[in-house]
């Protein structure tokens, strides 16, 4: 059963059982409607706001978007994607994981999205909103049981997940830049260094990767190999990883991870 709501936000709650099931609507909501809303069921369902806002990104880059409509979805663990009108990938975006706040200011409405290791930081400012969409959707076991870091647990354990001769070295290794997953060594005694993604490998982590590799190059005086270790990568950051003279290891999660 799909549920719309086309009351007042007082009305809602003060019957929300009536209410509450996969799906949830606001339409045209005041800002303080929208943010009692929001911080009231966001941990619960992902949301999809349409709304006139404008954005700032602070961490690796430094990004601003101007005032426009655009879509913003949120979702429970934390991911935020922000989408325009062209293109398949969201213009900006934080990953699981993320810490998310809504703060009303005056005449708008903050979404502050924060990652720790790297630190960045988006802040979507939400000036008119047009439409909140709240749904229940499904996830399949292996996204809610895996994470990266029982990715890394798992190659601690069976280091040849990586190549014969691995042998794995210290995990959470701090850098300027965030945190190694795993460091190790090849049989031929090179500095090995891993990032993992448990799911596509994005463009975004090939950068991250250089940076490591490029960090630990210029600290230690070593050979450095640096492996991009995901079930997948897409075509731009196989190719960016080749560039570079980077690595890509397939992961087989469900294989690994399939419990009968």
């Amino acid at each position: 059963m799909l549920l719309v709501i086309e009351l007042s936000l007082d009305e809602f709650l003060e019957d929300k059982e009536k209410f509450e099931g996969k799906f949830l609507t606001l339409n045209n909501p005041s800002l303080k409607d929208a943010a009692n809303f929001l911080a009231r069921y966001r941990a619960y369902y992902t949301t999809i706001i349409y709304a006139n806002c404008e954005a700032s990104y602070r961490g690796r880059s430094r990004a601003e978007l101007d005032r426009a409509d655009r879509l913003i979805i949120v979702k429970p663990d934390g991911t935020v994607l922000v989408h325009e009108g062209k293109k398949r990938e969201p213009i900006n975006w934080q990953p699981p994981g993320s810490r998310i706040s809504y703060r009303l200011r005056e005449d708008v409405l903050v979404l502050r999205s924060v990652r720790d290791r790297p630190r960045e930081e988006l802040e979507i400012y939400l000036y008119a909103i047009y439409f909140i969409l709240m749904a229940k959707l499904g996830v399949t076991g292996i996204e809610v049981e895996i994470t990266e870091k029982k990715l890394v647990e798992y190659a601690m354990k069976h280091p040849e997940i990586i190549e014969e001769g691995f042998r794995p070295i210290r995990t959470e290794v701090q850098t300027p830049f965030g945190f190694i997953d795993l460091l190790g060594e090849d049989r031929e005694r090179n500095l090995v260094i891993i990032e993992f993604k448990r799911i596509t490998a994005q463009v975004e982590a090939v950068y991250q990767l250089m940076r490591y590799v490029d960090f630990m190059k210029s600290n230690t005086g070593r050979t450095i190999r640096g492996i991009l270790a995901a079930p997948k990568a897409t075509d731009s950051a196989l190719i960016m990883l080749k560039r570079y003279g980077l690595e890509f290891r397939k992961i087989p999660i469900r294989k690994i991870f399939h419990k009968d």
